[in-house]
């Protein structure tokens, strides 16, 4: 039903933002736009490694037509 599925979108954007918030608090930042992908890690792999080690950032411009895309990003 479309009222059910709006209520799910609205309830898991409601969470988001709260796990966002946390998130910041836990990190003593004041912006979001603060997070970095060095700060959090993943348990799940061997050896532990950071999200930026996991998902190299993507150069500003790099997407654009004639910029310099990065070989993971490529084929997808």
């Amino acid at each position: 039903m479309v009222e059910d599925k709006t209520q799910r979108v609205a309830n898991f954007t409601k969470i988001r933002w709260k796990v966002l918030f946390e998130l910041m608090g836990a990190t003593g930042l004041d912006n979001p736009e603060k997070l970095t992908g060095r700060m959090f890690t993943a348990a799940c792999s061997e050896p532990v490694k950071t999200y930026d080690e996991i998902y190299p950032p993507v150069p500003e411009g790099s997407l654009l037509e004639g910029g310099d895309v990065p070989f993971d990003l490529r084929n997808i």
